[in-house]
């Protein structure tokens, strides 16, 4: 369905679980293509059930019911499976999307929507074949609960002095000017100095 605004994932996606590799690749892929970050809290289900529900669709028709022996027949039943989710499964809300489904709404809207393009991969490969994204300017937003008047934010307590323990805080890293805005009910709590060491900024290996 295109490039998003933003992508919903869970910490397994983000720095947070990742301390030797603080700006995963699933991260910079998405900064790279404008897209915003937004981490659930730790612990909590719900957040991402929709995309959750998604996963064990795309399993139970590919994963758990084909054998891949190779990246060829991988792509192959992806296609099927994409094509199945697309055109076939209703998914969507028609009061906001004017359709249940996924193709049609493209179709509908397809000069509006973001697409990347062609040769955006082969444009970042090394002589080795490695993948290199580098770390775009962009904004990184996680959900998080306080406790003892902090949030925690990639290992690191953050203070929020006067909130009460399980009150929301939205903390936004913009990697352009290494800034972390904390967020009470719409309200800035506190803007403050984010690292984002040199190497960091180069490349994901």
């Amino acid at each position: 369905m295109s490039i998003p605004q933003a992508m919903s994932v869970d910490n397994a996606f983000a720095r947070t679980t990742h301390p030797n590799n603080p700006w995963t690749l699933w991260t910079r892929t998405c900064l790279f293509f404008g897209v915003e970050v937004v981490v659930s809290p730790p612990g909590e289900l719900g957040w991402t059930n929709h995309v959750e529900g998604d996963n064990n669709l795309w399993q139970s028709r590919t994963i758990n019911r084909h054998f891949c022996p190779d990246i060829n027949a991988v792509r192959d039943i992806s296609d099927t499976a994409c094509d199945w989710f697309n055109t076939k499964r209703p998914i969507l809300d028609p009061n906001l999307c004017g359709t249940r489904y996924p193709a049609e709404h493209i179709a509908n809207h397809r000069e509006a929507l973001r697409w990347p393009p062609d040769t955006i991969i082969a444009d970042h490969l090394d002589t080795k074949g490695k993948l290199h994204i580098p770390l775009a300017a962009g904004r990184v937003t996680f959900l998080r609960r306080v406790d003892r008047e902090t949030v925690t934010i990639a290992r690191t307590r953050w203070p929020t002095p006067g909130l009460p323990n399980g009150a929301l805080v939205i903390a936004s890293i913009t990697t352009s000017d290494k800034t972390l805005t904390l967020r009470h009910r719409g309200e800035d709590l506190a803007r403050l100095p984010y690292p984002i060491n040199k190497l960091e900024t180069m490349y994901w290996r």
